[in-house]
């Protein structure tokens, strides 16, 4: 039996929550934004050099859309 209580949340009213760190790299390396995105529920990190990847990420950890909350 599993007793996560995330699991009692029914999937329309599950909110993800990130955080996002950005900073310029080095002149050097050619200062270019980077970035870090951690889904705060799993602990799961990525670090990131484009949006793209960040997105990505993000959408991954959103899983699919469930069906109640389909645009209408």
């Amino acid at each position: 039996m599993n007793d996560d209580p995330i699991d009692a949340i029914p999937d329309a009213m599950r909110t993800h929550l990130f955080t996002v760190r950005l900073w310029h790299s080095s002149p050097a390396a050619g200062g270019e934004i980077r970035g870090r995105a951690q889904h705060v529920l799993t602990g799961e990190v990525i670090y990131f050099r484009d949006w793209a990847d960040m997105e990505a990420f993000m959408t991954a950890q959103l899983g699919p859309p469930a069906a109640d909350t389909a645009p209408t």
